[in-house]
């Protein structure tokens, strides 16, 4: 069922990328428990024109935003790349990402898109890797300026 633009009466309003299989932390939390990504060890991501088609193809579906998730998002190789394309789409972004690997290029890439409504989604601290040494998930919005890399969302 359409209405008269031509767009599903029931659209799809979001898609899940799961862009890596792997991950530079390894959280106990973690309910995907990606491979652990290292230089040395890496594991295989969502291609590029792959992304770019599925994009295309569900934009007349009535798409208007991505979550990008893994593994750990920010490993892509084309992560730039991917934020670009979003914005040129004109679709709002929530990143599920540990924080660590976000720099200020990617963050203002991120942030780019907040007038299509984006949101930097969330950020899991995994804190064992945090400086009281916890075993417990810290999540934060974007309104968060941690250490590590997650600094530079803000």
């Amino acid at each position: 069922m359409s209405n008269e633009r031509g767009v599903s009466q029931y659209p799809l309003n979001q898609i899940y990328f799961y862009l890596t299989e792997g991950c530079n932390l390894r959280c106990r939390h973690c309910w995907i428990a990606p491979k652990h990504q290292t230089e040395c060890n890496t594991y295989p991501a969502l291609d590029l024109d792959l992304f770019k088609s599925i994009i295309e193809q569900a934009k007349p579906l009535g798409l208007r935003g991505v979550k990008l998730t893994g593994g750990e998002p920010l490993l892509h190789p084309k992560i730039s790349e991917i934020l670009e394309y979003i914005q040129t789409q004109e679709l709002r972004l929530t990143v599920e990402t540990n924080g660590v690997l976000c720099t200020p290029e990617l963050a203002e890439k991120m942030a780019v898109g907040r007038e299509y409504g984006s949101w930097f989604g969330e950020i899991q601290y995994c804190a064992a890797h945090s400086q009281r040494g916890e075993n417990a998930r810290i999540w934060r919005g974007p309104e968060h300026r941690g250490t590590c890399g997650a600094g530079a969302l803000g």
